[in-house]
C-alpha cells in the first residue's frame, strides 16, 4: 500500500483530501504544516508522495528543504490560484512541473477522480533514465 503525505493548513480539506484517498487504497499521513512535513519525511518514515496545498503560501523553501532530504520524491502541489501570473509566482523559486524530478502542479477545485489519475501518474516508477508510461499504478 502506498503512503501518501498530505501537507494541508486547512483542517477541513485536508481531512477531505485524505478521506478520498483512503477510499482510494493509500495510506495516508496528515500534516498541517511544512515543518511535520519535513519531520515526517526523516530517517524511518516511509512515505511515496508528498500532496501539499498551496494557497497563500511560497512552498519555495520547504520544496528546497524536501529536495535536499528525498531528492527523487514525487510531489503534486495543489494551487488555489488558476491564472498564469499566479502560477508563475508560486514557480518563482526556481522549481518548475518535471516529470524527470516526478513534480507535478494542479490547481484547485480538483475532481477526486483527477486528483487520484495525477498521483498515480506520478507514482510510476522510472525506468532506464525514463518514465514508464503505462496506466497501472
Amino acid at each position: 500500500m502506498r503512503t501518501i503525505l498530505v501537507l494541508e493548513e486547512n483542517r477541513e480539506g485536508r481531512k477531505a483530501i485524505s478521506k478520498m484517498l483512503r477510499s482510494k487504497g493509500f495510506r495516508v499521513t496528515e500534516v498541517e504544516n511544512e515543518t511535520a512535513a519535513l519531520a515526517a519525511l526523516g530517517p524511518g518514515y516511509h512515505v511515496d508522495l508528498v500532496l501539499a496545498g498551496v494557497t497563500d503560501r511560497n512552498r519555495a523553501d520547504f520544496l528546497a528543504s524536501l529536495r535536499t532530504q528525498r531528492p527523487l520524491m514525487p510531489v503534486v502541489l495543489l494551487a488555489d490560484c488558476s491564472d498564469a501570473v499566479s502560477r508563475e509566482q508560486l514557480l518563482s523559486g526556481g522549481f518548475c512541473l518535471s516529470r524527470r524530478m516526478k513534480f507535478y502542479m494542479n490547481t484547485r477545485p480538483i475532481g477526486f477522480n483527477e486528483l487520484d489519475r495525477l498521483i498515480r501518474i506520478a507514482l510510476i516508477p522510472k525506468k532506464d533514465g525514463h518514465l514508464a508510461l503505462s496506466r497501472a499504478a
